[in-house]
């Protein structure tokens, strides 16, 4: 489950901003509206909420409630601003956390399916906190990969615009998760460019984030070396990246950890920048399995069929990663989770000439279900674009994981970076 955070508190002139404010006093131009299924609560078109007045009998006492502005739950959850508020519908017995931003929009500006989760509500001066109804805007899931993109050179000048993030990653050469990402934290890159949505600008300012890159730059660009523990040299390699890439493109970022910590072993070895300073060697007190898991990488592992017939063994899962071309982390996980990658099994052990699979036929099945069925790229309207022999296919295609384009199949539109999708029948 992802962990949320409290979002402090903002003023406005001298006045806490809406989504936060209490008081009883409105805002300027602030209207009220009953909210559908909930008695006595009303929301205002500034995204506050109102618990109305009523006359209360408890017991043989009876009092009266004044009217007060409800509270409401405000947190960043991943790169989103989840803004929520408490109600409960009469007779029942919990409250029920329900989405202002979409009241507002469904109250104030137009009805809408509220119940449709393909359907979101943005904010068009991209201000989560600012829930005017006039700042607010429906977009479909999949309609941000649709528009344009601006691709910016590390000094921040324009070098060109393409009609859709699918777009731009074809003609790059990236994925489409790597110019996302870009685009939301605006401080990471794909293939050493800015991504910028809105109109094109001939330059925009990066010096920001100038430092961090040319950090990032220098570490990865020095020669490093992979020691055995007891600290014997074993290959020099130009870079990490040029490391990463020869051991089966793992984390870049795990051989920076070890380079900076001469205790901490990755992948089972030791590593150090080529140039580090005389007393790296003094390994006195070294602990060969240090303070991470990576030694896992440098057992023994075996590969089975899809049927259980035994392939063949490999002394690491390092060299099994480079031999196969399979993700080193995915093999671990079908280890430890039971699970297949790309029609094969993995264990430890000493090898036996079948796999007992038995307790995996569903697996097997839902395997061949998926994987091994064509599936059809659509528009959002339905309008057939390409047939494709797998999921897996497809996914390389659009230039995403197999997992992300099988959650796509899973929600109620099928809907996956702009394009809708079924598996044809």
């Amino acid at each position: 489950m992802s962990s949320s955070t409290k979002i402090p508190l903002q003023w406005i002139n001298g006045r806490l901003i809406p989504v936060m404010d209490t008081q009883l006093a409105d805002f300027p131009g602030e209207a009220w509206k009953e909210i559908p299924g909930y008695d006595g609560f009303q929301l205002s078109n500034y995204g506050r909420v109102k618990s109305l007045g009523r006359v209360v009998n408890h017991g043989k006492t009876r009092y009266t409630k004044p009217d007060r502005i409800l509270k409401l739950e405000i947190r960043l959850l991943g790169n989103n601003v989840l803004i929520q508020v408490k109600l409960k519908k009469p007779n029942a017995k919990n409250t029920t956390g329900i989405s202002v931003s979409r009241f507002v929009y469904n109250l104030f500006v137009e009805p809408f399916d509220f119940f449709n989760n393909s359907i979101h509500v943005k904010k068009k001066d991209h201000d989560p906190l600012n829930l005017y109804y006039e700042n607010l805007y429906l977009e479909s899931v999949g309609m941000a990969y649709r528009e344009p993109v601006n691709q910016y050179d590390k000094e921040g000048i324009f070098i060109h615009q393409y009609i859709s993030m699918p777009e731009a990653a074809k003609a790059t050469g990236t994925k489409v998760s790597v110019i996302r990402n870009a685009i939301l934290k605006k401080r990471l890159q794909g293939k050493k460019y800015f991504w910028r949505r809105g109109e094109p600008l001939e330059t925009i300012d990066v010096s920001k984030w100038i430092k961090p890159i040319n950090q990032g730059g220098k570490s990865r660009a020095r020669v490093v070396q992979q020691l055995t523990i007891e600290g014997e040299v074993i290959h020099t390699f130009g870079s990490i990246t040029e490391a990463a890439r020869k051991l089966g493109n793992i984390k870049k970022h795990r051989i920076l950890n070890a380079c900076a910590d001469k205790n901490y072993s990755f992948l089972g070895y030791r590593w150090r920048y080529f140039d580090v300073p005389p007393g790296f060697e003094k390994i006195d007190g070294i602990k060969p399995f240090g303070n991470n898991i990576a030694n896992v990488y440098g057992l023994p592992v075996n590969q089975y069929s899809i049927t259980g017939e035994f392939v063949r063994s490999y002394d690491s899962a390092s060299n099994a990663s480079k031999e196969t071309g399979f993700n080193v982390i995915k093999i671990l996980y079908a280890i430890r989770k039971k699970v297949m990658v790309k029609e094969f099994f993995w264990t430890r052990g000493d090898p036996e000439a079948f796999l007992d699979i038995s307790g995996l036929a569903h697996q097997i099945e839902q395997y061949y279900k998926t994987a091994k069925k064509p599936v059809q790229q659509l528009t959002i309207d339905g309008q057939l674009l390409e047939t494709f022999d797998s999921i897996h296919a497809a996914a390389n295609a659009i230039g995403v994981t197999v997992q992300t384009l099988t959650r796509g199949f899973k929600t109620a539109n099928s809907i996956c970076m702009g394009f809708r999708w079924r598996f044809v029948e």
